[in-house]
């Protein structure tokens, strides 16, 4: 603390067995504080967050945030090379960020999987109770979810939104509120290929 202004360099930290490093800076502490910061977190195990018969794989997070503490906002990008849910490979993610007392957002969120062109749009709201995800997506590649490495593929378009509590330690399988429209174009399920399949939840 030096001249109204806080400094925080990480060069190395550990959370959920993963390395963590960044910077943080506060300005005019004393008045308005105002935030500057940039983190890395590297080869975070999903696991550790979901269970881990839907999901295998790690990820690396860049965050930025800015702001007066009341209302900090920043971009978010979420980088993997080896992750999988569902048998659907997700390559990346980002997002712009807001974060208020009340909760943390990130919208129009781009998430891409599959090594698809275009991304599904999701976006996401955490609060001490409930984290809330809305997805939409057009023409999305998908791969059979059934069947482990399986590379028989069909396109998927979806609309959805769910509600989770966070009660417990990880997220449970199903939302407690939410919606799922999901058409997938000749899909396959455990090898098997349909000429169309259609759900609304």
């Amino acid at each position: 603390f030096y001249n109204n202004v806080f400094d925080l360099n990480l060069e190395k930290g550990i959370y959920y067995d993963s390395l963590l490093a960044g910077n943080l800076r506060l300005n005019n502490l004393m008045t308005s504080p105002y935030i500057d910061s940039k983190f890395f977190l590297s080869d975070l195990a999903l696991t550790s967050v979901v269970d881990d018969s839907i999901i295998t794989g790690n990820i690396d997070i860049s965050l930025t945030l800015t702001g007066p503490v009341t209302t900090i906002t920043g971009n978010i990008d979420v980088l993997s090379t080896d992750t999988s849910f569902f048998n659907q490979s997700l390559n990346a993610y980002n997002g712009s960020i807001l974060i208020t007392a009340n909760a943390v957002t990130i919208s129009s969120g781009n998430l891409y999987i599959n090594d698809s062109i275009s991304p599904l749009l999701v976006d996401l709201s955490l609060s001490s109770d409930y984290l809330e995800i809305t997805a939409s997506g057009n023409d999305i590649l998908f791969f059979d979810p059934l069947s482990n490495f399986s590379k028989n593929s069909s396109f998927l378009n979806l609309n959805g939104y769910a509600i989770y509590p966070l009660h417990q330690t990880q997220l449970p399988y199903f939302p407690n509120q939410g919606f799922l429209n999901a058409n997938l174009v000749t899909p396959y399920l455990n090898n098997q290929q349909y000429d169309q399949l259609a759900t609304a939840i």
